[in-house]
């Protein structure tokens, strides 16, 4: 493992919280799952999962990798292809799970290498709680057909259909972007063009990218591209989190509890569309130098 520089270490945290892995370094996105949404248990570090797999946790325990930040440094400007960071492991890294990908070794949300392997496409939606009306991701789980039936059903069957829908969602992400060459400069550009845009949304174009841009970062197995499923998490944070209230409200959404027959442990009603019978945010803008929480 590369060595950190002092200003990305920290002091873990007993349960492990928000900003800081449990090995030491700093994070994005990498706290773990919230009360009450069925991981109350108790948190089971990936080092300590033996190379067979036969001591993995059931819920209300979970996952949490603690081999991760290998690149935490590296620069947001940099133009290396993100597949860089996706890979078998080989002795740097604990035998289990046996692969690493760029959410995992740039401890860029984490909770999205943590769904993997707690095999959960709901696993990072349940560690978030985002401000109720914030636009930017509904349109970007809308234009990315997160949201769809397809994907709702896809996500409520399980790890294992899930998985299999959001490699063939890569697969069509391929045949619209160069996965290969996106890398952290790439994204910025892309992500910043629509939170700073006038009304803090994405473009339909791109919110695809993104969604090309989830691919490239990796999932299981060290695969990315065409055949990832490294957009598995935030398809399933886009089911946990959003509703879409077309055509009752066209253009508008609900979140969390504000959507009739939202459950904290199965999230949004597998449904097209769906209903706020007690209100919900209108669309918000965030600060600039914010972020949801």
């Amino acid at each position: 493992m590369q060595d950190i520089t002092s200003n990305l270490t920290c002091t873990p945290t007993d349960p492990p919280s928000e900003g800081c892995s449990p090995n030491g370094v700093v994070c994005s996105l990498c706290g773990p799952p919230l009360p009450g949404r069925g991981y109350d248990g108790n948190p089971v570090f990936s080092s300590t999962i033996h190379a067979s797999g036969d001591n993995i946790p059931s819920p209300p325990d979970f996952i949490m990798r603690d081999d991760c930040g290998t690149y935490a440094d590296a620069d947001m400007a940099s133009t290396l292809p993100l597949k860089s960071y996706v890979h078998k492991t080989g002795p740097d890294h604990p035998p289990w799970p046996g692969a690493t990908n760029a959410w995992c070794e740039l401890n860029q949300q984490v909770v999205a290498a943590d769904s993997i392997v707690n095999r959960e496409p709901l696993y990072q939606g349940k560690t978030l709680d985002v401000q109720r009306g914030y636009a930017y991701d509904f349109f970007y789980c809308k234009y990315n057909d997160f949201l769809t039936l397809a994907a709702r059903q896809a996500v409520s069957a399980g790890f294992d259909t899930a998985q299999v829908f959001a490699r063939d969602m890569c697969a069509q992400r391929a045949q619209e972007f160069d996965i290969s060459n996106i890398s952290r400069a790439s994204f910025v550009q892309v992500y910043g063009r629509g939170m700073y845009s006038e009304d803090q949304v994405p473009t339909a174009d791109d919110a695809r990218h993104l969604g090309a841009w989830l691919c490239a970062m990796g999932g299981s197995d060290g695969l990315t591209g065409a055949r990832s499923d490294g957009n598995l998490a935030d398809i399933g944070y886009c089911h946990y989190t959003y509703g879409d209230l077309d055509p009752t409200y066209p253009g508008e959404f609900c979140m969390y509890e504000e959507c009739d027959g939202w459950d904290p442990l199965t999230g949004q009603l597998v449904s097209e569309y769906h209903t706020a019978s007690n209100g919900h945010a209108p669309p918000t803008k965030l600060s600039l130098t914010g972020s949801p929480s």
